[in-house]
């Protein structure tokens, strides 16, 4: 199997994208910097334990969008469904201006936006920007990494040797 060195740049293109996105929208700012910690044997050892828990708990938001579509499933949804949820109006509005006139005001302010897509699909592809950022926030080549396991997987048996 050969994937081709177009394909293998886009990834790494889409890593990029992700990552600096998310570091304009403020998401890379919590990780635990070295300097922060009193040098010496017990500063290293609590440099390393908070570093632990930072990459445990970026892998864990990969985790919970497939909890996240796994609820779609559970509430009804078809694994293909995408959705996009009715506009919520502010019941200040609403007491204001009505129901009516307040769904025009918020339509009219939400003219040309893009609107949140929810269901399995938007949720899966949620856990592989998470993924895509943890590459790129620990400077990992995800496109080299992916590539490595497509073709090892290719080698292995039926299923993997599993049931399911």
């Amino acid at each position: 199997m050969t994937i081709s060195a177009s394909t293998i740049e886009a990834l790494r293109e889409l890593q990029n994208t992700i990552g600096e996105n998310n570091e304009a929208k403020g998401f890379h700012g919590d990780r635990p910097d070295r300097a922060d910690f009193v040098p010496g044997e017990r500063g290293d050892v609590a440099f390393i334990n908070a570093e632990r828990c930072y990459q445990a708990n970026l892998q864990m938001l990969i985790v919970s969008e497939a909890v996240e579509a796994h609820d779609e499933i559970r509430h009804g949804r078809a694994a293909d469904e995408t959705y996009y949820p009715e506009l919520q109006l502010p019941g200040s509005l609403v007491a204001e201006v009505g129901v009516e006139r307040a769904r025009e005001l918020i339509e009219a302010d939400n003219a040309g936006k893009p609107r949140k897509p929810e269901g399995v699909p938007s949720e899966i592809a949620d856990g592989i920007i998470r993924g895509f950022d943890y590459f790129h926030r620990n400077k990992i080549d995800g496109a080299a990494i992916i590539v490595e396991k497509i073709i090892f997987n290719t080698s292995r048996p039926h299923k993997h040797g599993k049931k399911f």
